[in-house]
């Protein structure tokens, strides 16, 4: 899938030996996956207006999706999200997505 292409990407982005270019570095790859992470979001919630279930936490989320019976698609997607949201914290960077509370641009979609 293309959420698998995406993760594998990271993969490769975030243990590439390239040290010498320092912190600048690192934080333009947080910023990159923080905002795939974001439009992921973005996109479900879009799709599903009533899966405010994803901004909490991913793995409670997905945990919750397969107990309430939502659609597979959406299940397929917070699970994407979830190996996304892995490659982060694999690769020891700090934190990047705060799921638990909506951002405000999506607000307008209840």
């Amino acid at each position: 899938s293309s959420l698998d292409n995406i993760a594998e990407d990271l993969r490769l982005r975030l243990t590439d030996g390239d040290e010498e270019e320092g912190p600048r570095s690192t934080d333009s790859r947080v910023f990159y996956c923080s905002t795939v992470l974001l439009a992921g979001f973005v996109k479900v919630y879009r799709k599903y207006p009533q899966s405010k279930i994803l901004f909490k936490p991913v793995h409670q989320s997905y945990n919750q999706i397969q107990a309430d019976g939502y659609p597979p698609t959406v299940r397929q997607e917070v699970e994407g999200l979830q190996t996304l949201l892995e490659v982060l914290q694999s690769a020891h960077l700090p934190p990047v997505v705060k799921a638990a509370k909506k951002p405000k641009a999506l607000r307008q979609y209840e």
